[in-house]
């Protein structure tokens, strides 16, 4: 089964979730994505930690989840987490 998600609105903590378990990320230009969860003093979702390295590489998500880094649509079809930003 196949699924595919267009992201309009910022795509942070669990509402990250649905976008990392799609086969094909789309976005518009004002969207974000993050993993806050540390910063409220909550353990990150084990799927979105699993899977996001998978996406961005382990150095990049790493740097997203321990340093609360907030990724831009640009950054984040850079880094390969969006197949296209527009």
């Amino acid at each position: 089964m196949s699924a595919d998600l267009l992201l309009k609105l910022p795509a942070e903590a669990s509402g990250l979730e649905p976008a990392l378990a799609c086969d094909l990320r789309v976005c518009n230009p004002g969207a974000v994505f993050a993993l806050p969860e540390l910063s409220l003093g909550l353990t990150p979702v084990a799927v979105g930690i699993r899977r996001l390295p998978t996406l961005i590489g382990l150095g990049r998500a790493k740097e997203m989840i321990l340093f609360q880094h907030r990724l831009d649509a640009f950054q984040a079809w850079n880094w390969g987490l969006v197949a296209h930003k527009g």
